[in-house]
């Protein structure tokens, strides 16, 4: 018997559907697909998507197609489906039935379904941080990668037939009926002419947004240098495949703290890789990140020990980007 898996489906973007998800019993997506896929192949797949949007691209035509295909044939009944919902909690169930192609729309655009019985919920701050990575791909269906690990967390949750309130519910809110989450308390009414909160002296500040491929330019050019005291890049291969998965994730990579004019002051060096300064006087120097960002200067500019590659083929088969991220 084949080994059961465990598939994430997301409800729409910032998990909008999930509570309509949870309601009709169902996973459902959409992906640009006014027809049915049971029967299809994702090269067949890919072949319609052409025809119907020839301006899409490649790998965009290949993860529609692919997330298609594990619907439609790869989800197995008795296979574990997560979904992601708002406020950080994971809806857990299992596929109960087939593909099945609505003819009109459980919600929004979305006909593609498979019945589910959700069984338990998730928190995701509470799951161990391996875990945590592996549900943060921005893919619309794919199977995360710690597939036992997993299985041990949502197992003993499968005797249940409703998912438990999520833990931000407060006591004393309105009684869960079965299969839905309980409402949300009524909302205070805003007043008419609301006066504006008082601003706190010296509270204000701002920060410098900068573009990361601007900073890199930036070394590249001799204006963005170190200070001579900063001491050696130390970063391995691996920790900067960590760093380049967690922007690819958009997840915060840290502040970076810099000094204009700082090379006045103090003797300025070149981030390791990038041209020798050569007399030139940067700009401004990098008093904190320089780990970060020698690293990111690395990866980006083809310098260093290292060469770090996204595996698309991966990716379209339905791989987690921690997984297609791989440093040689």
């Amino acid at each position: 018997m084949p080994a059961r898996r465990v598939w994430v489906v997301r409800a729409g973007r910032g998990a909008v559907y999930a509570e309509h998800f949870l309601d009709a019993g169902v996973v459902a997506i959409d992906l640009g697909m006014a027809e049915p896929v049971e029967g299809l192949s994702a090269d067949e797949l890919i072949t319609r998507r052409r025809k119907i949007m020839p301006d899409e691209s490649p790998v965009a035509r290949g993860l529609a197609a692919g997330a298609l295909t594990h619907l439609a044939s790869d989800l197995a009944i008795g296979d574990v489906v997560l979904t992601p919902e708002q406020g950080g909690s994971l809806l857990v169930g299992e596929v109960t039935g087939p593909y099945r192609f609505e003819d009109a729309p459980i919600v929004g655009t979305l006909r593609h379904t498979r019945p589910v019985r959700w069984f338990g919920r998730l928190q995701r701050a509470a799951l161990p941080e391996g875990i945590r990575n592996s549900l943060g791909s921005i893919m619309t269906l794919f199977a995360p990668r710690p597939q036992q690990e997993l299985l041990g967390l949502v197992e003993p949750l499968a005797a249940s037939t409703v998912p438990p309130t999520p833990l931000s519910m407060t006591a004393g809110a309105p009684v869960q009926k079965p299969g839905r989450l309980s409402a949300l308390p009524v909302p205070v009414p805003v007043p008419e002419d609301p006066a504006p909160p008082s601003v706190l002296s010296g509270s204000r500040f701002e920060t410098d947004k900068r573009d990361l491929l601007f900073l890199l330019d930036l070394i590249e050019n001799r204006e963005l240098a170190l200070p001579d005291f900063q001491r050696s890049f130390v970063w391995d291969p691996l920790a900067t495949r960590e760093l380049l998965v967690s922007i690819i994730r958009f997840f915060p990579a840290g502040n970076l703290l810099f000094l204009q004019g700082g090379s006045a002051v103090f003797l300025p060096r070149a981030v390791e890789g990038a041209p020798m300064l050569k007399g030139s006087r940067p700009s401004t120097l990098i008093l904190d990140g320089q780990q970060r960002l020698s690293s990111l200067y690395q990866a980006f500019k083809g310098v260093g020990t290292h060469r770090f590659f996204v595996d698309v083929a991966a990716l379209m088969a339905g791989d987690d980007i921690d997984g297609a991220v791989k440093a040689f």
